[in-house]
């Protein structure tokens, strides 16, 4: 018999990646029973107004553990309008494809470096760089609270002026100075 050796590293990443697709399976069975039930429930289907239009209708959200898919039924409300009740359940918005903690671990990692290395980073490369960017853009900082008034002043000075800087070299260039 042959001993064979695994680095501790190789173990970690291993254990994670069954640990991680193992939470993805669970929260996908969790939210295809959760639409079973809501299916199975008739009688308060009709109460709610609820009927099923479409059987089956499949789900992908990326999430901080990997990428969760279930399926989910899709019914008409009494009002005319259309709704995932599993989506419901699970907080997931109509455009959502990622969850938000998701979309804050890339924001998070955003802040201290490229958006392409914060994807590879936080995500293990899942997003593109353009995603990254997006998510940053919508990101509110925390402790953040908007102006309840914005101030109105009587008059508004701005002095703008060029200065002439010796360069380098011998060379002069303009730069400009402007102050509000």
């Amino acid at each position: 018999d042959e001993k064979q050796e695994v680095s501790i590293q190789a173990a970690e990443q291993y254990l994670a990646d069954a640990v991680n697709g193992a939470i993805c399976e669970l929260l996908g069975a969790y939210y295809e029973a959760c639409d079973q039930a809501v299916y199975a429930d008739r009688k308060g289907r009709k109460e709610e107004g609820l009927t099923l239009v479409r059987h089956g209708d499949r789900r992908h959200v990326e999430t901080a553990f990997g990428p969760v898919e279930f399926h989910r039924d899709y019914y008409r409300r009494a009002n005319g309008s259309y709704c995932y009740p599993a989506d419901e359940i699970a907080g997931i918005r109509s455009c959502m494809r990622m969850s938000d903690e998701s979309a804050k671990k890339l924001v998070e990692a955003a802040v201290k470096m490229p958006y392409w290395k914060a994807n590879e980073y936080a995500m293990g490369g899942r997003f593109t760089a353009q995603t990254v960017m997006n998510k940053v853009r919508l990101a509110k900082p925390e402790g953040e609270e908007e102006c309840e008034e914005k101030r109105k002043v009587a008059c508004l000075h701005v002095d703008a002026d060029e200065d002439h800087v010796s360069l380098r070299g011998g060379k002069n260039t303009i730069v400009p100075l402007i102050s509000v």
